[in-house]
């Protein structure tokens, strides 16, 4: 059976959608899913993400977004839907539905966000064990009319010496000497030694930038931005390219969070649901590179 925590901000049945953040927790990490699909309760409510490194659910007052200005988003961009941006303390330019998907999950937390337009839906899984220290997710994107240019961010404003001595400034880097600057970049506190990295190994063409002033623009990150010192933003951007309509993408990416020592590359892969419905969404996706590759 699992032990896990999931509390709903207000009264909430198994894959029933929601309005309110869904507050997820583990032996180390508490976070929310908002709304709006980003990570962190919204505005500046607690909890933001929050980290006991002695997974014991000892969380206290420290938080990666909070106190501060609270900035987690998300964005994509299309040459035919310009770009949209959904922050967890606003804007929010894709409208959406939450759902706890727990039960019947490989995972002991699984919350589901899916949001629409004109031109495309997203989806993106959100997920978490007991026992880990990083937070998974599985973005997919499904076009209602042919795309070109398609691009997707995930990004965050990390401040984790903020309740300890009100600094915002963190350490960033792009790679290290095992993982290379396309799919890792980390942020770190220079007193309380926390660190958050984003990270993925998808096959899709992705990069990781650090900006400053703080960018929602996809292509920035693609480019391998880089701002090593400062109160700046990580982020990891898809460059996904045309999507025919009624042709999907699903890609997989994750946050980590370590302490105490510089942040250890994370796991090799985001480990994948075993349940039809993904099944087949990554196999449209592997299909349709395959194609591309070999036309």
């Amino acid at each position: 059976m699992k032990a896990s925590l999931i509390t709903p901000l207000i009264c909430l049945l198994s894959a029933t959608p929601v309005s309110a953040s869904i507050i997820i927790e583990g032996d180390y990490l508490r976070t929310a899913v908002s709304q709006n699909g980003t990570l962190g309760y919204g505005g500046k409510a607690s909890p933001g993400i929050q980290y006991d490194t002695t997974g014991q659910r000892q969380f206290g007052d420290k938080d990666y977004l909070l106190p501060g200005r609270p900035w987690e988003v998300f964005s994509i961009y299309s040459t035919q839907s310009s770009l949209l941006v959904n922050s967890n303390e606003g804007p929010t330019d894709l409208a959406g539905t939450l759902n706890d998907v727990s039960i019947g999950s490989p995972y002991d937390m699984a919350v589901d966000w899916q949001g629409q337009n004109a031109f495309f839906s997203l989806s993106t899984l959100t997920f978490l064990d007991d026992d880990s220290e990083q937070i998974n997710f599985i973005t997919t994107i499904t076009a209602k009319t042919p795309l070109t240019e398609l691009q997707f961010l995930r990004a965050i404003d990390p401040d984790p010496d903020a309740s300890t001595i009100n600094s915002h400034q963190t350490m960033n880097q792009r790679g290290d000497n095992q993982y290379s600057a396309n799919d890792w970049v980390v942020s770190s506190g220079k007193d309380s030694k926390l660190s958050l990295g984003l990270y993925s190994s998808d096959d899709l063409f992705h990069n990781t930038g650090v900006t400053f002033p703080w960018s929602v623009n996809p292509d920035d990150y693609l480019k391998g931005s880089q701002s090593e010192e400062g109160d700046s933003v990580i982020g990891l951007a898809f460059d996904i390219g045309t999507l025919n309509t009624n042709e999907s993408v699903s890609f997989t990416y994750s946050y980590r969070l370590e302490s105490d020592r510089p942040i250890a590359p994370p796991s090799t892969d985001v480990p994948l649901p075993a349940t039809a419905g993904l099944f087949l969404i990554g196999l449209v996706s592997f299909v349709r590179r395959w194609s591309q590759r070999n036309s």
